[in-house]
């Protein structure tokens, strides 16, 4: 905006309007230095552009860290794409009733929400298949009360907090063991039942999980297809048995992804029976 101007880019986009209606994507990045101009000049133009459009699927709002709070009908404008809207990313973004619009989109299927107010998440109620989540801290009640909303639907879901992320069961280093498992067990069971890929090792070898492993899979109905796991989870009887159950019982189980993949030659030959072992960068995905 600073080499181009924003009376020249309103400019642009009304020329849009009359000559261009088939844009697929369009992401959005603010600066409040620009506010006042912003909003008499360039955001009246850019609300009648995305009316304009006849198939945008992709869309990505970049509030930054010092965004004004009001969005001035842009999240409202997107009602136009209802029926071709796909993908949504929010950055930086304060809670607005403007963003209740999104839920009539029926065809969202994608939603990322990178250090957006908390408060956007409770109001969110969507039909989608993939989700992420980054924000510092994240109350546990907030992504049960999202599962339940969304999981019949929900492929991929990545939350990331400070240290967690991928399906991370969060609590403290102190919590007492019994309360820790009925927090597994109850992490287990909301599991959507369309999930097949589960990340709960953050990357390294040892994890807060392992001690709880076996009662997170004998818990776990979702049909996974992929679970990546610490080394540490395999390192006694009872974990290798849940996982042996785990495979028997669901039996959609491909691979197990393994962080420093380096396991005893009898458990790896006994657990290859039933499921393939691979090092856990080779299965590893970013949503």
């Amino acid at each position: 905006m600073s080499n181009f101007g924003i009376e020249n880019i309103a400019k642009l986009l009304r020329a849009f309007v009359k000559n261009t209606t088939k844009i697929s994507a369009l992401a959005l990045f603010f600066r409040s230095d620009y506010e006042s101009t912003l909003i008499h000049i360039l955001l009246p133009a850019l609300i009648h552009f995305i009316k304009s459009q006849e198939q945008l699927r992709k869309f990505i709002l970049d509030g930054r860290d010092d965004f004004p709070t009001e969005f001035y009908a842009i999240i409202s404008a997107l009602k136009s794409q209802k029926n071709t809207l796909q993908e949504v990313t929010l950055r930086n973004c304060v809670f607005s009733a403007e963003f209740e619009v999104l839920n009539n989109c029926k065809n969202l299927k994608s939603l990322r929400i990178f250090d957006c107010d908390t408060k956007l998440l409770k109001i969110l109620d969507y039909n989608i298949s993939t989700l992420e989540i980054s924000y510092f801290q994240i109350d546990v009640p907030i992504i049960v009360q999202i599962l339940e909303k969304i999981g019949i639907l929900l492929q991929r879901l990545k939350v990331e907090t400070g240290t967690l992320q991928f399906l991370s069961v969060g609590y403290a280093y102190n919590t007492p063991k019994e309360e820790k498992k009925i927090r597994v067990t109850q992490f287990a069971k909301i599991l959507p039942s369309t999930l097949q890929y589960l990340d709960i090792t953050l990357g390294i070898p040892d994890t807060l999980l392992d001690s709880t492993f076996d009662i997170l899979l004998d818990h776990c109905n979702a049909p996974l297809k992929k679970l990546l796991i610490s080394s540490g989870s395999l390192n006694n009887a009872k974990n290798i048995k849940a996982l042996i159950r785990y495979c028997t019982r669901i039996s959609t189980l491909n691979y197990v992804g393994i962080v420093n993949y380096d396991l005893d030659y009898d458990i790896r030959n006994e657990l290859e029976k039933y499921v393939a072992l691979v090092p856990y960068k080779h299965i590893v995905v970013n949503c």
